[in-house]
């Protein structure tokens, strides 16, 4: 029986190839249905069964754990900005994360954002009914 060689190395990485017979239709590529967009971290998000609640809960603290391990060890100030930015759509009212941010930004000379960022943290601590004192910002 002769084979013909179909490769999809546009398609797919590392040139995975396979054989067909000749003259058969290839099967078409088909594309899974994209999942519903969750919280990073989070553990089957469309499922509430009762026993997922502490699997949860686990996964959302070692996440948050892991995400604070990176920003200390980040390389970057942009690794930074990044690691507590998502620690922020975690839990917006994390005061610690907030003030990071800001001093991240301020360090990079990025006077702009940390006022922007120094807004929303005013504005997030203003929600729980915490004073926010702003001496570390920058004038302006």
């Amino acid at each position: 029986m002769a084979t013909a060689r179909c490769c999809l190395s546009r398609l797919i990485p590392h040139s995975i190839a396979w054989r067909c017979p000749v003259g058969s239709a290839i099967p078409p590529l088909t594309r899974s249905p994209q999942p519903k967009p969750s919280a990073p971290g989070s553990f089957l998000p469309g499922d509430n069964a009762e026993w997922l609640r502490p699997v949860r809960d686990t996964v959302r603290t070692t996440h948050i754990a892991v995400l604070r391990a990176l920003t200390r060890h980040a390389a970057s100030p942009e690794q930074r900005e990044h690691y507590l930015l998502q620690l922020l759509r975690h839990d917006p009212y994390d005061e610690q994360s907030h003030r990071q941010l800001i001093h991240v930004l301020r360090t990079a000379g990025r006077y702009g954002e940390a006022r922007r960022r120094c807004r929303n943290y005013v504005r997030r601590m203003a929600e729980i009914g915490v004073t926010v004192t702003l001496q570390f910002l920058p004038p302006g």
